[in-house]
């Protein structure tokens, strides 16, 4: 007759494995429960304010995005381009000056629509 061996720590696994589905099924208290439930909730709230703040980012790049876009529609267009200067007066910008600012919008572009 043949006798199995069983190597000594095979039973310690299992035994530990239920002490703690034990400690989890044990019934708690309702000071555990509610401040397991608060922990719950903090972290719920928590998560919100990530996702609203994430959401605010993308909606601000967005409008970003679409502000820079109509900029450098605008100089494509062609025509006379001006600006107001401190004075508040209006200023013509020249050949120059107007393909400097479509260079700044196509960069504003790169940066904030990706």
């Amino acid at each position: 007759m043949e006798t199995l061996r069983i190597p000594a720590h095979a039973p310690a696994a299992p035994a530990a494995a239920a002490a703690k589905d034990a400690s989890k099924a044990a019934p708690r208290t309702p000071a555990e429960q509610e401040q397991a439930f608060r922990k719950r909730q903090q972290d719920a709230a928590k998560e919100q304010e990530k996702q609203a703040q994430k959401d605010q980012e993308t909606a601000a790049r967005a409008e970003d995005c679409k502000r820079a876009k109509s900029a450098l529609a605008g100089l494509e267009l062609g025509g006379r381009q001006a600006t107001v200067n401190d004075k508040g007066e209006r200023e013509f910008l020249d050949d120059q000056q107007i393909e400097k600012a479509k260079a700044q919008a196509r960069q504003d572009i790169a940066a904030t629509c990706n």
